[in-house]
């Protein structure tokens, strides 16, 4: 296809301006539940409603897309068919969003609070010890979904040499199985503590990895793909109580309750991720001779493509490790955090009430 600047210049004002309003959206969002939300059992039990409905999301969303697009470009030619369905599944997800801000709210004693000055507000974040090791950790997770999305279409078409329409039954897999076993994980969060489950499921989903060597077809495939989703429902499930944790800590150093802050840091902390795997694939392809839709590519390339796909977040677990090592919030400092954080809420409400 030759090159198309409309298009481009569609998609990088279309793709910039996503990000924009889903930052918005998303932070205020995603900031209510560590606040509507206080325990660890409550955590779980919430996150594993979140997780399961997002992951029915992304199956129907990978389930969809293609035969919509289909219908719409027999009318109105591939760009619109595409154009129409993001259309179509975008009315549905804003339809879900503003369903689910029915349930929504926000506690009034800590609505009625003065926040920080910006320049107070931006030392507390990046001197926060908890946040920057808990930070470290998520962009290493950030890199692993990101590597993997990113090299599925080369592993699809070079590597067991599916067709490109198959590489979504591979993603469905993966969402299958995390549905499944959100909760079994929710269990062991609840024994375990959330840091010590975290560093298990990611460790488990790089292990899962590693058949990746190997599979042939993509029969094979699909069951590495279950495997994974096992992994990455652990994954899903604790990863923002973590920092919830880091947020309740937060709160008893200032006085004042600070997620926007914190969601809106490790949401833009999290893109460099993107850039990471930049990187990589360039390096990965350029070290293996990838020759663009070359079919089958060189006994070398496919090598190094599997080698890629592997070692990449082996490196990438190793690093989140170090990042949890340090990350100070397991299980019985939590319980302690939880009980001065009552005593402080009670205080708190106590004040909204005089006022």
């Amino acid at each position: 296809m030759p090159y198309n600047l409309g298009i481009f210049l569609y998609f990088a004002v279309v793709i910039a301006l996503f990000d924009l309003f889903f930052t918005a959206v998303g932070v205020p969002y995603v900031s209510l539940f560590p606040e509507m939300f206080e325990e660890l059992k409550e955590r779980t039990e919430v996150s594993t409603y979140r997780q399961v409905a997002a992951m029915i999301g992304c199956i129907l969303g990978f389930g969809t897309m293609t035969p919509i697009v289909k219908a719409l470009s027999g009318r109105f030619g591939e760009f619109g068919g595409w154009t129409g369905a993001g259309v179509i599944l975008g009315a549905i997800g804003a339809v879900a969003f503003w369903v689910s801000l029915l349930g929504s709210r926000e506690r009034k004693e800590f609505s009625m609070e003065e926040t920080l000055p910006f320049t107070a507000a931006f030392k507390a974040t990046f001197t926060n010890f908890s946040f920057l090791t808990f930070v470290g950790a998520a962009l290493m997770i950030g890199y692993m979904w990101s590597w993997l999305s990113a090299m599925v279409p080369f592993f699809t078409k070079y590597i067991i040499e599916a067709e490109e329409a198959e590489m979504a039954y591979l993603f469905l897999a993966m969402f299958l199985t995390s549905i499944i076993f959100y909760p079994l994980w929710r269990i062991v969060a609840l024994r375990l503590g959330s840091k010590r489950t975290l560093a298990i499921a990611v460790a488990i989903f790089v292990i899962f990895l590693l058949p990746v060597l190997v599979v042939a077809n993509l029969m094979q495939a699909l069951v590495m793909f279950l495997l994974l989703g096992i992994a990455n429902s652990g994954v899903t499930l604790v990863r923002e109580i973590l920092l919830s944790d880091v947020i309740d800590e937060d709160e008893l150093r200032t006085g004042v309750r600070r997620e926007g802050n914190y969601f809106g840091v490790m949401t833009f902390i999290e893109r460099f991720a993107l850039v990471f795997v930049g990187g990589s694939t360039r390096l990965v392809l350029g070290v293996s001779g990838y020759v663009p839709d070359l079919v089958p590519q060189a006994a070398s390339t496919v090598l190094g493509m599997r080698i890629g796909i592997f070692a990449f977040p082996v490196l990438a677990l190793v690093l989140f490790l170090l990042s949890l090592k340090y990350y100070p919030l397991g299980k019985d400092r939590v319980l302690e955090l939880r009980e001065a954080l009552e005593k402080l809420h009670k205080e708190k409400a106590e004040r909204v009430k005089v006022t």
